[in-house]
């Protein structure tokens, strides 16, 4: 089994992550990158019923095993936080349950004897779970104590997101539901007069991507009020589904989607143009808190402002660096004043060397606190 990696929106490829185990055929479920640059890999071996969960701080370089059942599904928490739910589908040798891990992995705690699809996390720490029987759970206490906001009895709830504006989205039985109300009531709007069944969802800023079994991919920026369906020129028929997570949303804004056509043949594919287009986010944060907003432009060519904040004068380091967590450049480094701060980056390393297109990650660290996000650079 092997992942490939690329540092260039897909141009090239590079083998990412290998592991042999004789002839036991290995599927890898699913993949995150935290806030510390640590990638988080799941994987089956299907011929032995034996599961595992790799964790790489190194961009890839060497893995260390922290788990021995693998996540049917992961999200993390700003707080570094890193939620995993095992399901009867990939986990065998446990009960289904939500664990959760405050150790980038090393240690983690079982929340919930559960067995659940679908996970996902709003600004306010809620968790919802999609689950097999009772639709969709709500936790307001890093799952403590869980309350039914959703159930009609007769569908199982599948992937489950959450957009920059809040609202809540999930694959309902076939179809597409939505909250606005922090989970309290809930819509089911899918394009009107498609066939297919909902078989694949991703979001992105406040927009969502839906991969409709035979009929493409479609896209809502009104939680299903108005679907727009997305040109699939170039798929070659390859309009099959098997899971919820085969289609994503890279941070240059380009759709990466992997399906299968009806001969069986599976491929990935990427969108030949970003259909995502970078917005600034909302300055108004709390001001007794440290704080790291996006950087703008981004995508960006020949330079983008990056913005910070900081609730009292502190020492502050603020650097940049690649994918394989190389420092490139050191932009602040002292102490500053409170307030709103900007600096700007204009793509050279610390030698003054303009660095190559691809994705950076920009990180403040201030104190006890340590804060990421990616950009990237397209000249």
């Amino acid at each position: 089994m092997k992942v490939y990696r690329s540092v260039d929106s897909g141009q090239t490829f590079e083998k990412f992550f290998v592991r042999t185990k004789g002839d036991i055929f290995e599927v890898v479920e699913k993949i995150v990158v935290n806030s510390a640059d640590s990638v988080f890999v799941t994987v089956l071996f299907l011929a032995t019923s034996l599961q595992a969960t790799w964790r790489s701080g190194d961009g890839g370089q060497s893995w260390t095993y922290v788990f021995g059942n693998a996540f049917s599904q992961m999200v993390l928490a700003p707080d570094d936080k890193i939620y995993g739910s095992l399901s009867n589908t990939f986990s065998i040798t446990v009960p289904p349950t939500i664990r959760v891990s405050t150790d980038q992995g090393d240690t983690w705690s079982e929340i919930e004897k559960r067995g659940i699809y679908g996970l996902t996390r709003n600004a306010q720490g809620h968790l919802f779970a999609g689950t097999f029987d009772t639709g969709i759970d709500r936790s307001t206490d890093g799952g403590a104590t869980w309350s039914n906001v959703f159930f009609d009895g007769n569908a199982t709830v599948g992937a489950l997101h959450t957009t920059a504006d809040q609202k809540v989205h999930a694959i309902y039985g076939l179809g597409y539901a939505s909250s606005d109300s922090n989970g309290e009531n809930w819509a089911f709007r899918s394009p009107p007069g498609i066939p297919g069944q909902l078989r694949a969802l991703t979001v992105s800023g406040n927009e969502v991507f839906a991969g409709f079994l035979g009929t493409g991919i479609w896209r809502t920026s009104d939680a299903g009020i108005t679907w727009t369906q997305m040109d699939t020129t170039g798929l070659d028929g390859h309009l099959r589904f098997t899971s919820t997570q085969e289609i994503g949303v890279d941070p240059a804004g380009h759709i990466w989607l992997s399906a299968e056509n009806d001969a069986g043949s599976k491929a990935l594919f990427r969108s030949t143009q970003a259909v995502v287009t970078a917005v600034e986010e909302d300055d108004h944060v709390p001001p007794n808190r440290i704080a790291l907003l996006p950087n703008f432009p981004n995508p960006f060519s020949t330079s983008t402002e990056i913005r910070y904040q900081l609730p009292e004068a502190a020492r502050v380091r603020l650097v940049v660096f690649n994918v394989l967590g190389q420092e490139v450049a050191t932009l602040i480094d002292g102490v500053q004043t409170n307030g709103l701060k900007s600096v700007g980056w204009d793509g050279r390393n610390n030698a003054g060397v303009s660095v190559p297109n691809g994705t950076y990650f920009y990180r403040i660290i201030s104190g006890n606190t340590t804060l990421t996000r990616s950009m990237v650079l397209t000249r």
